[in-house]
């Protein structure tokens, strides 16, 4: 149960391990099988076979001639194929995941002088998106779009996610709040805009907040917050 959880929590230290384990192993084996004319007894010839044979490369100039020699490197050449696959498999489910994650705003992200809008109100919130795109002072920047009602990135091909409560900790830290250019507020109540203005001036004082109002009589409490 302890080797299981180590492979799942660091595969690529274990296959690190299969692999040193299987080169060592190898070694020892043709060492003493092999005459002492082979080459291959010699570390670095050694270490080149080993390269080639496990990557299945087989140049063959280089070669064991005692059956038990043939037959570790049939195990190392088995070895090399097994070791490519699991490396493949890890890479590709490693960026599928990376994809999901990031699709549905569970990633943090490493930005700075960029714009964060918080809220999506749909077709408002697109037309916005677009025109800050277009816009010449703005193209260019990255966009990281906060919603909490929000399940996937609406708009993948033009910014990033972060689904979350807006106001959480956890959604300014992955949203880079900290170090953003701009915040937009598209949130679905004024009240929770000055909410989030509230949150978003508490660790960035320099941005410059701007609030999408749903009532006009609340425009002075908002830009009491700005």
């Amino acid at each position: 149960r302890r080797v299981k959880k180590v492979w799942i929590k660091a595969p690529w230290a274990t296959l690190g391990l299969l692999i040193g384990g299987l080169y060592v192993a190898g070694y020892l084996v043709l060492r003493w099988a092999e005459p002492a004319t082979n080459p291959i007894r010699s570390l670095p010839t050694y270490t080149y076979f080993f390269i080639v044979t496990v990557t299945t490369v087989g140049y063959g100039d280089v070669v064991p001639v005692t059956m038990t020699g043939r037959v570790v490197a049939g195990v190392i050449a088995i070895g090399g194929i097994g070791a490519a696959a699991v490396a493949l498999a890890k890479i590709f489910n490693s960026i599928g995941n990376y994809v999901r994650r990031r699709e549905k705003g569970l990633l943090r992200f490493d930005m700075k002088e960029h714009i964060v809008i918080f809220g999506n109100r749909g077709a408002e919130t697109a037309a916005l998106i677009q025109q800050l795109i277009a816009d010449r002072q703005s193209s260019g920047t990255e966009i990281v779009l906060c919603s909490q009602s929000t399940e996937g990135n609406p708009f993948p091909d033009f910014i990033d996610f972060v689904r979350g409560e807006p106001t959480s900790k956890d959604v300014m830290t992955r949203a880079c709040v900290e170090d953003a250019g701009k915040v937009i507020i598209h949130a679905g109540t004024d009240y929770e805009s000055i909410s989030i203005a509230l949150a978003v001036k508490e660790i960035n004082h320099k941005a410059p907040i701007v609030v999408r109002a749903n009532d006009p009589g609340k425009e002075v409490d908002i830009e009491r917050v700005d």
